[in-house]
């Protein structure tokens, strides 16, 4: 993921936020662990490439902004301003009617464990995003977000774990090279 490198470019620019050696070096070795392990056997330089650049500038741009409000706003305030932001996000989609029918036809079907699993994968992402706004309000913004990025050792390590025990919720076909340049990638982490 290339939003640390956005936001540490911008806390230096705007913020004046150094780094020292050491950090700078962690950084680095989380960031190059975080790509190394995104990474499904090749590199190629496609439109999604582009899209997803465009996407951390945009996320970077996000934390960058965090970073600062929380400088000045109350935790929990600039958290409930962050929500609310999600919410005016969200509204506009539901102008859709295919977007309406499909929220009316996921509420009306009686698959009550389906409906559990994305009730508690939404708390679990509540509970996450309360985390990192915390950590974000409490450290260094480049720091934080650069750490965040060994989320996928978490995924790597579900992935597998399902994988193997249950193959019927999710079966991820991991190659030698595959696992070689993951674990390689974990160890940069």
């Amino acid at each position: 993921s290339a939003i640390p490198l956005f936001v540490l470019l911008l806390s230096h620019i705007f913020l004046n936020e150094t780094l020292s050696v050491v950090h700078y070096a962690a950084f680095s070795l989380l960031v190059l662990g975080g790509f190394f392990i995104n990474l499904n056997g090749s590199f190629k330089l496609s439109s999604a490439f582009w899209y997803m650049l465009l996407s951390s500038a945009i996320f970077g741009l996000s934390y960058f902004l965090q970073d600062v409000a929380y400088a000045h706003i109350d935790f929990w305030f600039c958290y409930a301003l962050i929500m609310l932001g999600f919410l005016f996000g969200i509204i506009p989609l539901f102008f859709k009617v295919s977007v309406r029918k499909e929220c009316i036809h996921f509420l009306t079907v009686k698959n009550t464990l389906l409906k559990l699993l994305i009730a508690g994968k939404n708390s679990l992402s509540i509970l996450a995003f309360i985390f990192i706004n915390l950590a974000i309000s409490l450290g260094n913004v480049s720091l934080i977000n650069a750490v965040e990025g060994i989320y996928p050792v978490f995924v790597f390590i579900w992935t597998v774990f399902l994988s193997y025990f249950y193959p019927h919720i999710i079966k991820e076909e991991i190659t030698v090279k595959i696992a070689f340049q993951k674990i390689l990638s974990i160890l940069l982490v």
